[in-house]
């Protein structure tokens, strides 16, 4: 797929307009539901879903939309491009009211990811990323970020529980000593990271793969990596689009 200017703006918008319809819900007292796989799911979620799900269609493409709110569990025959999506990427976040949620979208052409927008609706703070470049801005205003500073020795988590003794002999074992860890949720991990506020995001636990495409996207368009803990490349379109632990860094 080309990515020119139109559609790299269609795309922004329609994750701005996804975060717009999520930041409407969060103004209501919502109803929360709980999913046959025992996570919760709003009617944030949803709305957020069917607009971006709309959109991509809109856009004629013969690419098929995973969505963690979508109906598709398996993956065959869902070819070598494909779109990932998580319409409202912390909702147990969003359910407590707090401000660590995002809308994901990102674009999979053999196994990796080639563009990925990742918008922060209480902050209406847009990250993008393909081509080798990574935009930043507020809304639909975003521009190229060019920031050669040296990533802080920071080590991003997402959950207590991820630091623990074996994190410490991890962090000793390939970097030495000096880090400070940080826990933050959603995908704020990557964009952090992707501004060079830390220089690892660190996790042993399984996740899904719209939870880190769009991420991994703007780790790659800053020259950073996405690796499984034995030290191969995270890939897409696996088996009930299950990830294992990874390390992302810069």
């Amino acid at each position: 797929m080309r990515f020119d200017q139109q559609t790299v703006y269609y795309l922004v918008h329609l994750a701005f307009k996804a975060g717009q319809k999520i930041l409407e819900v969060a103004n209501t007292s919502f109803d929360v539901q709980t999913k046959r796989d025992g996570t919760f799911v709003t009617q944030a979620d949803q709305a957020a879903h069917t607009t971006i799900h709309k959109g991509l269609l809109s856009l004629n493409l013969p690419y098929p939309i995973i969505s963690e709110e979508g109906n598709l569990t398996h993956t065959h025959d869902i070819g070598s491009c494909f779109w990932l999506v998580d319409p409202l990427d912390g909702t147990n976040q969003f359910i407590k009211r707090r401000d660590e949620y995002t809308v994901n979208v990102a674009l999979i052409q053999n196994t990796l990811p080639v563009f990925g927008v990742i918008y922060h609706p209480p902050s209406n703070t847009m990250h993008v990323g393909y081509d080798g470049q990574l935009f930043k801005g507020k809304g639909m205003d975003i521009h190229l970020v060019t920031d050669q500073r040296i990533p802080s020795k920071t080590i991003f988590i997402g959950s207590t529980k991820e630091n623990n003794a074996l994190l410490d002999i991890f962090i000793k074992e390939r970097y030495g000593v000096g880090y400070d860890i940080f826990q933050q949720r959603s995908s704020l991990k990557f964009c952090s990271l992707a501004e060079k506020k830390g220089s690892l995001y660190y996790r042993s636990r399984p996740s899904y793969e719209w939870d880190t495409a769009a991420g991994h996207a703007l780790l790659s368009a800053m020259g950073g990596k996405v690796l499984t803990l034995d030290g191969n490349d995270l890939i897409y379109g696996k088996e009930n689009f299950e990830n294992p632990g990874f390390i992302a860094s810069l």
